[in-house]
This record gives structure tokens, C-alpha cells and sequence, in this order.
């Protein structure tokens, strides 16, 4: 278990403490730290379970990249996380919806094992909430999955979302 307030991503752990089951940080800033090429790459093979608070109002000018980086070097090293929580204060974290599917196509591999994703704040996507799209994408390609929250609005069609439910029962 490791809590850690920090501005550095996720992977960097990955090098010093590849036992980790739990990851909690305070997030300010996704900054690429340098590793030591002493240091070998060993993916986390116990990590299961990922809670992330940043407060926005305190982020660095990269607060748009934060959510896509840390999801993307943690869903990159391991492929047993069950459950996501981000909570944000304040005005919630904004981000490129289309940045974020990217990544998240780029992991899609690593998230047979997801059962909850929860967006405990007044989380953004193109300041909207959770889209449909979003929603689809997780419900497509998270086969475990049991619970996809977001607190904030959500955005899309109802339409899109009357499909996304029917998708969700199957």
C-alpha cells in the first residue's frame, strides 16, 4: 500500500515498488521523471486497486494531460486493476475526451479486470461530465465491470444514453 502526494506519474513507482496492491495519490502535475537505468521494468503484477484526489485549483498548467497520464501509465503497467476512483475539488479535472479514448485504446488490453470506476467529483470531459461515448467505450471493453459513476453531469444524447443502458444490461 502506498499513499503519495506528488507531481510525479505513476510509472515511476512502477521501477521501486512493483509489490504495490494499493496506489493512492495526491496529484498536482503528471511530471516524466527520469529512472535510472540501473532500475528494471517489472509491471505491476499485484495492483488492483487505484484512488486518485487532486485539487485543481492547485495544478500545474498541465491539469489537462493529469487524468490521461496517470490512467495511461497505470493501465500500461498492469493489467489486474479492479477498481478507479478520482476525486477532484473545486472545479473538477478537464480533459480531452479524445485524448483520453486514445490512451485508453492504446490499453484496452489491461481492462478485462475493472469492476468500478467512479468519478467522485465535479469531474470534466469538454466540461460536461462522463460522456456517452466514454461510457461505451468502458462497457465495451471493461467485461468485469459492475459499477461506472460519475457524480457530475453527464453528457450525450438520450438516445445514446438509452443505448448505452440496453448495453449495460446485456
Amino acid at each position: 500500500r502506498l499513499s503519495a502526494e506528488t507531481d510525479i506519474r505513476p510509472e515511476y513507482f512502477m521501477y521501486q515498488f512493483p509489490n504495490l496492491e494499493y496506489l493512492e495519490m495526491f496529484a498536482r502535475a503528471s511530471r516524466k521523471v527520469p529512472v535510472d537505468t540501473r532500475f528494471i521494468e517489472r509491471p505491476w503484477k499485484n495492483l488492483t486497486d487505484f484512488a486518485m484526489e487532486v485539487d485543481p485549483g492547485f495544478s500545474s498548467l498541465t491539469v489537462e494531460g493529469l487524468l490521461v497520464h496517470v490512467l495511461g501509465d497505470l493501465l500500461t503497467y498492469t493489467n489486474k486493476l479492479a477498481t478507479i476512483k478520482i476525486h477532484a475539488n473545486q472545479s473538477g479535472i478537464k480533459v480531452s475526451e479524445t485524448s483520453l479514448l486514445v490512451k485508453l485504446n492504446q490499453v484496452k488490453s489491461h481492462l478485462s479486470q475493472l469492476r468500478k470506476i467512479e468519478f467522485l467529483s465535479p469531474y470534466c470531459i469538454s466540461n460536461g461530465g462522463l460522456t456517452s461515448q466514454l461510457a461505451d467505450f468502458f462497457i465495451a471493453n471493461c467485461p468485469s465491470l459492475e459499477l461506472l459513476r460519475d457524480v457530475a453531469s453527464w453528457s450525450g444524447s438520450e438516445e445514446a444514453w438509452a443505448s448505452i443502458a440496453c448495453k449495460a444490461k446485456e
